[in-house]
């Protein structure tokens, strides 16, 4: 099952063009006659997440991650394209979509401000027309899940980003959502915290069947959480697909650091051509092609010609893949 399609989305956004001159003919010239510009936020987007899917929405900022989110909850409608989310039309049927998924922007709240957070999440599970009994199952497992217990009698303006964004969390997860749009859900987060989330959101999707959508620059979070990955740059898709082929757009450049027993000569390595060592005190790099050799015959090698304390493989990262698809202005 489809719960996510997308056909040639996009959406133009106009604003008013600065007086080109700064003189007082110009500035009277673009109060009378405001000229606009056209920016292109979302340019023919196209893709699809299946039912259970857990897909990584990435992109530079400015790339119209969260212009289409917003797309897909309903909160701006496009200007030309189609899309269909949980089988609704978004900006068409936003309030029955409403009731099938759930929403997670960084910056924005859906907790109510003055009161306590207990009351925020009450107030949900009556909007949400959740029975009192399931209401407070599905509670107690968010309080155990994200560990909120003790913010739960806090105004929801005494909460800390971190603390807001783990009650967010925790609000969209009540009535059980069918699809999860998430934008920075982990900003402000600490480590166990974030820990915390990246497994609430595992179970989430494995154990209740709930389909993620997570635009995210945290390439922690969609390492742990994700599968693949939709590239957007400049408003338009460059990469759709798993995130393992794209780990190995990083380059076939692989990297084994030696810490040495003792001082030694990288000029003694020999017989292996095209390998770079360097040597940094105790530490020598080596540098070399996938293509050429494995792992397993650089460390042979290696291993013995010199003595080693300690061995580091340094495998192709997401992180070098992604900035390395920025720099070519996202060209595969």
């Amino acid at each position: 099952m489809v719960i996510i399609k997308a056909e040639n989305l996009s959406k133009e956004f106009s604003v008013r063009a600065k007086p080109t001159g700064g003189g007082l003919r110009e500035t009277i010239g673009a109060v009378l006659k405001p000229r606009h510009d056209v920016i292109m936020a979302v340019k023919d987007v196209s893709f699809s997440v299946s039912a259970g899917e857990a897909v990584a929405y990435m992109g530079p900022n400015g790339a119209g991650k969260s212009t289409t989110i917003k797309l897909l909850t309903g909160i701006l409608t496009p200007t030309r394209g189609a899309v269909s989310v949980c089988g609704l039309t978004p900006w068409k049927q936003r309030t029955r979509l409403a009731a099938r998924i759930g929403a997670v922007f960084g910056q924005r709240s859906q907790l109510l401000w003055d009161l306590p957070v207990r009351e925020s999440f009450r107030f949900l599970g009556t909007m949400y027309d959740i029975p009192g009994g399931e209401f407070v199952k599905r509670l107690n497992f968010s309080v155990e899940m994200l560990d909120i217990g003790e913010l739960l009698h806090q105004p929801v303006r005494e909460l800390s980003l971190g603390q807001k964004m783990k009650c967010e969390m925790a609000a969209v997860l009540l009535h059980r959502p069918a699809l999860l749009l998430l934008d920075e859900p982990t900003i402000g987060l600490d480590l166990m915290a974030k820990d915390r989330l990246r497994d609430t959101l595992r179970y989430a999707q494995k154990e209740l069947g709930m389909t993620i959508l997570l635009a995210s620059h945290d390439f922690g979070d969609v390492e742990a959480i994700c599968e693949r990955a939709v590239l957007l740059v400049n408003g338009t898709v460059k990469y759709d697909g798993s995130l393992d082929v794209l780990r190995g757009m990083a380059g076939t450049t692989r990297v084994i650091q030696f810490t040495l027993a003792s001082a030694a000569d990288p000029g003694s390595l020999g017989s292996l051509p095209e390998v770079d060592a360097e040597l940094d005190g105790d530490t020598l790099t080596v540098s070399f092609d996938r293509d050429r050799f494995t792992s397993a015959e650089v460390l042979t090698h290696v291993l013995s010609r010199f003595d080693a304390t300690d061995v580091r493989v340094q495998e192709p990262t997401l992180e070098n893949a992604i900035r390395k698809l920025y720099a070519s202005g996202g060209e595969v």
